[in-house]
């Protein structure tokens, strides 16, 4: 006999409403595994509502039934906002490894707010929810990845729980570790420029446990899902539009550094490379560094070190804080 397909879970937080987007995505979904492996079907699904005591607890009493109610051997979470292709769940298992790659996510978003935009709202712009662990000096933490090379499986130390696939032994090994607490949310390890503890998000959390435990987060950035949020839209929006029309126009086939540069040379204020800062924090300065890269003072007269950034800033033209006396 054949080895039957290995079971998987289906997972999500609710408050009563979903997005139109993932419910055509789950039908289409659960379609495409009836015709095919029948792998969710065998693993039936959990639909956890987000009551008083929010999205962590709601994630773990999803976990908790899981391991004490179902033998399936993976959890795939699935956000109740996340639009996503019927093959999702296959693909992520291609890439899968109970013990090698036990931790897989599909390519997803955030949206992260960069500035007012002077009418009472916010300028955003799309995020990949990847992230490094990332040192400096005597401080660390999670540091959100910039970029990342397209339909590839990557190594990563965090990412979110909107699309996600889980072995099993993870939980239970995070259990044994810490407790049934796999979503609580953890304090960052650094307190803000305020002096304020903060905590981090429940998926970062699990990440972080994960990570204690040498359990490897990984990212299939060619497993791709959309995300719906709401959005300010303004002029500039629109000439940030315009003007990616008009590079792949003159050339279809520009990649990405070439479609930045030139939003770049638009607005320096969109550089990705440091977020618009026009500085970029360097812990190795050294007064021998050419004068437009010398290090900088910040507002609390603190000394900090601070490169140039090399795209939007290459002559240190862009001062914002007044410049160390060497």
């Amino acid at each position: 006999m054949a080895d039957q397909p290995s079971a998987v879970t289906i997972a999500y937080v609710h408050s009563n409403e979903v997005a139109h987007s993932w419910h055509m995505s789950l039908l289409e979904l659960i379609g495409y595994d009836m015709a095919n492996s029948g792998r969710v079907i065998a693993g039936g699904w959990l639909a956890m509502r987000c009551g008083t005591d929010g999205l962590p607890a709601a994630r773990n009493e999803a976990v908790l039934q899981f391991l004490n109610t179902t033998t399936a051997e993976w959890l795939f979470w699935i956000d109740t906002d996340m639009g996503f292709a019927p093959d999702t769940v296959e693909r992520l298992l291609q890439a899968a490894d109970p013990v090698e790659r036990p931790i897989v996510g599909a390519l997803c978003f955030a949206q992260r707010e960069m500035a007012p935009d002077g009418n009472s709202g916010y300028r955003v712009k799309a995020a990949p929810t990847m992230y490094d662990w990332a040192k400096a000096g005597d401080k660390q933490g999670f540091l959100a990845r910039q970029t990342y090379e397209p339909n590839t499986l990557t190594r990563c130390s965090g990412t979110g729980s909107a699309a996600i696939l889980i072995h099993r032994s993870v939980f239970e090994q995070i259990r044994d570790a810490y407790g049934p607490v796999w979503y609580n949310r953890a304090p960052e390890p650094e307190k803000d420029a305020e002096g304020i503890q903060r905590m981090m998000g429940e998926d970062l959390s699990f990440c972080l446990r994960a990570g204690t435990l040498e359990l490897p987060v990984y990212v299939h950035t060619g497993v791709k899902t959309t995300h719906l949020k709401s959005v300010w839209l303004s002029e500039a929006d629109y000439l940030d539009q315009y003007l990616v029309t008009q590079i792949k126009d003159v050339d279809p086939d520009a990649g990405r550094d070439a479609v930045d540069d030139a939003i770049i040379a638009a607005d320096p204020s969109k550089c990705p490379s440091c977020d618009g800062a026009r500085w970029i924090k360097d812990e190795n300065w050294s007064p021998e560094y050419p004068e437009e890269q010398r290090g900088r003072l910040n507002r609390n007269g603190d000394y900090i070190g601070l490169l140039a950034c090399h795209r939007c800033n290459p002559d240190g033209a862009a001062v914002r804080e007044t410049p160390v006396a060497v």
